[in-house]
């Protein structure tokens, strides 16, 4: 990458055909610069510094094996330590959501674009809040344990539509489309790809398990019950 320059202390990067352009210092920028990204999200913009640098494998400081449960009415449950509350940002953010909806629908004098706009600020809002909370939580996890154990959760099959067809209507069509708002909401997988990156970068790993029984399943003894989800 000869065509960017970076100039981290003056917090300044030389674009191609753009030239010194000004930017946020999030973090600092190790390596060598192999490639730059610009992009527009919700009429902000954004550059991602992609390096490469050799490192030595890191060994984890811990030794400590957690699992996790991941649910929809208590976010996590690990095997140690107190559960984690699901946060929820899109079911906290509906009600403004549709207020916002619904007013942008009966103004005349702005353009569509413009409504589009405002609509785009509030779900990145949600966006942002949402992955402040799962980096957050991942981070403590993968920064206290060496082995983490997660279930192997087919979010895809989880939230598929209960719709079903013309021929075959689906039953509970509003509960199971309110369930999959929450899983979604949730981002499981999210969850996981966080925690599969950050446990490797500090020299732990992560396992993922079959979800039968995860719940019910006492851990010490393997006696499965629907009463060890009361725990």
């Amino acid at each position: 990458m000869h065509q960017v320059k970076l100039e981290q202390g003056n917090n300044r990067i030389q674009l191609p055909k753009i030239g010194w352009v000004r930017y946020r210092n999030s973090r600092e920028v190790l390596g060598e610069i192999r490639s730059v990204t610009v992009s527009q999200s919700a009429g902000q913009w954004h550059v991602s510094v992609n390096t490469f640098e050799q490192v030595e494998p890191p060994r984890h400081a811990a030794t400590a094996v957690v699992g996790i449960d991941w649910g929809v009415a208590q976010f996590i449950t690990p095997t140690e330590g107190r559960p984690v509350d699901r946060l929820s940002p899109l079911k906290n953010f509906l009600p403004k959501l549709k207020t916002l909806q619904r007013r942008l629908a009966r103004k005349q004098k702005f353009s569509n674009n413009w409504k589009k706009a405002k609509v785009t600020q509030l779900y990145q809002r949600i966006a942002n809040t949402r992955k402040h909370f799962l980096h957050k939580v991942s981070s403590d996890i993968s920064k206290n344990h060496a082995v983490v154990m997660v279930e192997d959760l087919q979010v895809k099959n989880m939230s598929a539509s209960a719709a079903g067809t013309r021929e075959q209507p689906g039953r509970r069509v509003k509960a199971k489309s309110g369930l999959n708002r929450s899983i979604l909401d949730a981002s499981p997988f999210e969850l996981r790809r966080q925690l599969e990156y950050k446990t490797r970068w500090q020299g732990g790993m992560l396992v993922a398990v079959p979800p039968m029984n995860t719940s019910r399943q006492c851990p010490g003894c393997g006696h499965t019950s629907g009463d060890n989800r009361k725990r």
